[in-house]
């Protein structure tokens, strides 16, 4: 079974963002399959970290159910 990890803070700022792209870079390159979620709806940016500006599907879109995940 897979575990679960959550970097949060109230406060902005704070690098929580980067800290998740470097845990999950870290991660994969042990050799572990990672799923990263940026839950910032009003401002996401964990994306910007792997260089994808326009991505076919958000979380909204799954969240909506019109989008599902492909593995």
């Amino acid at each position: 079974m897979g575990k679960a990890i959550g970097i949060l803070s109230l406060k902005g700022g704070v690098g929580k963002t980067s800290v998740v792209a470097a845990l999950g870079d870290a991660f994969a390159d042990f050799g572990k399959k990672v799923l990263l979620i940026d839950a910032n709806f009003s401002a996401p940016n964990l994306g910007l970290h792997f260089n994808i500006v326009d991505p076919e599907k958000t979380i909204h879109d799954l969240l909506d159910r019109t989008a599902i995940l492909e593995m």
